[in-house]
């Protein structure tokens, strides 16, 4: 998901029911700053993680480790 697709679907579901970070994963430091948004987000809402979608497409599928 590019960072417009991402703002425009936050738009529709609403800020307190989805938020959107634009993440590099190749870059641990970013993936780092995503999952510490994404709690700051949770304390924020008071509601609890759902889920996650992890879209990258980079290389090919496989299971994310070590995280």
């Amino acid at each position: 998901m590019n960072s417009s697709t991402g703002s425009q679907l936050v738009e529709e579901l609403g800020s307190t029911r989805a938020k959107f970070f634009e993440t590099d994963v190749s870059d641990t430091d970013s993936i780092a700053t995503a999952v510490q948004g994404t709690m700051e987000w949770v304390k924020e809402t008071g509601k609890e993680l759902g889920g996650v979608i992890a879209a990258a497409g980079v290389g090919n599928p496989g299971k994310v480790s070590g995280i």
